[in-house]
């Protein structure tokens, strides 16, 4: 048998998971959570990207503690949950393929040796397995609940110090040109704990240049979105996930009529 040129290798192999997670309940469900940054699993063939598995683990590989939360979410309100397996360090499922980030060759500090220097060829078997199945199964199924619109809730979480700097936030909501679901959220859940820190564009903001899933998913079709950023030690054990389940799955029942 002819061994198969590089060109003609996948990236994943027939023993790794594909990259679609699909969790959840009624997929006729008002809410559709999704999930980019899930997983820190680099594909085999790419061994790690020339890094050590402990820096992989750390945030530039993942969001940390978020799958648990926005699974947490969804078995209460009843709601699908898509997530990608793979981690935003072999490609960011919320980056548009134009973006110098989608396939980052610097993380932070820390260099992505197997991210540099990448032909043609490797670039688009990491957009054909990885990104673009993502963002196929998403849309095939909004595109299924026309003329309902249900509300697209992307999940993130966010380190506490970032290039030395403390950021003071709980919770960031996030949006482009269309706030009403976010601000309709940052009052619901100041309602609940008026002591929450909660930041609007903090600590990042959406552009069409270098976001995907708001951009698409929510503006270009029209569904009600937010972009959910919550600190990282605010999650990282079981209890105080808990907390924000519960807080978040309050708030998103106050507003099902926000649609």
């Amino acid at each position: 048998m002819t061994k198969p040129s590089k060109s003609e290798e996948k990236l994943l192999s027939d023993g790794e998971p594909g990259p679609v997670g699909i969790h959840g309940h009624d997929l006729d469900a008002q809410w559709l959570f999704l999930c980019e940054h899930a997983s820190n699993r680099v594909p085999e063939s790419l061994n790690l990207l020339g890094l050590s598995q402990s820096e992989i683990n750390r945030h530039i590989g993942w969001d940390i503690g978020i799958l648990k939360v926005a699974k947490g979410i969804a078995n209460r309100l009843k709601a699908p949950l898509f997530f990608q397996r793979y981690s935003r360090l072999t490609i960011d499922c919320n980056r548009p393929l134009e973006s110098d980030e989608l396939i980052s060759e610097k993380s932070e500090n820390t260099l992505i040796p197997g991210n540099r220097g990448l032909s043609l060829v490797e670039r688009k078997k990491r957009i054909d397995e990885v990104w673009k199945p993502y963002q196929d199964v998403i849309r095939k199924y909004l595109e299924k609940r026309i003329p309902f619109k249900p509300t697209v809730i992307s999940m993130h979480s966010f380190t506490p110090v970032y290039d030395g700097k403390k950021r003071p936030w709980h919770i960031g909501l996030l949006y482009n040109r269309y706030p009403d679901f976010a601000l309709a959220l940052k009052e619901r859940l100041l309602a609940d704990d008026n002591s929450m820190n909660i930041g609007l564009n903090q600590p990042y903001d959406i552009s069409d240049e270098e976001d995907y899933t708001i951009p698409v998913f929510g503006e270009k079709m029209g569904n009600p979105h937010v972009l959910i950023e919550i600190r990282q030690d605010l999650i990282d054990v079981k209890a105080t996930r808990a907390r924000w389940v519960d807080r978040l799955t309050r708030a998103f029942q106050d507003l099902k009529e926000i649609n």
